[in-house]
């Protein structure tokens, strides 16, 4: 008997587009490894792009014993692959995803400004909050974080917010 589990935040190994009856290796960002099959012959996302960034899989785990044996995780259809990115970016400031900064603010910048110049990787959704990281801010300072999540609900990523040095009469 199958069970619908989640899989969060796996990339595939495999290029190209997804085929009937196909195994893609997948793993997460630790140790965990395991397999995608196509089972389904039917589904809309045979012929499809297979994910080249991290998703979430929702779907059936089930075992073959003839071909292809193993245990495999197999999606019902595209609405199943959910984006496992939790990034943010910006043509004004300055974000480094490895770090999870966002930099070279000007000191005077209001929040409202701020906000209008971060765009959320697709299908993400995100917010600026105090230090605590539940209330959201209503002016922007250092002490504030921006909290990503990705399409999948799941993945997050916390950016730490620092601004240029105020400027005062000697630095000008």
């Amino acid at each position: 008997e199958s069970q619908l589990v989640k899989v969060v935040n796996v990339g595939f190994s495999s290029v190209g587009n997804f085929a009937n009856g196909a195994v893609s290796d997948y793993s997460d960002i630790g140790s965990v490894a395991g397999t995608f099959r196509t089972t389904f012959y039917d589904v809309d996302y045979i012929g499809t792009a297979i994910p080249t960034t991290r998703v979430t899989i929702t779907g059936i785990l089930n075992s073959r014993t003839t071909t292809q044996i193993g245990n495999h995780i197999t999606a019902r259809d595209l609405a199943d692959f959910a984006s496992a990115v939790a990034t943010v970016t910006s043509s004004v400031y300055t974000v480094d995803d490895g770090a999870l900064t966002i930099t070279n603010i000007p000191y005077s910048t209001s929040l409202a400004t701020f906000k209008g110049n971060i765009t959320p990787a697709t299908g993400a959704t995100w917010n600026v909050f105090d230090a605590d990281g539940t209330t959201p801010a209503t002016v922007l300072d250092d002490t504030k974080k921006l909290i990503v999540t990705a399409a999948d609900d799941i993945t997050k990523s916390t950016y730490t917010i620092t601004r240029n040095a105020a400027l005062t009469d000697a630095s000008l």
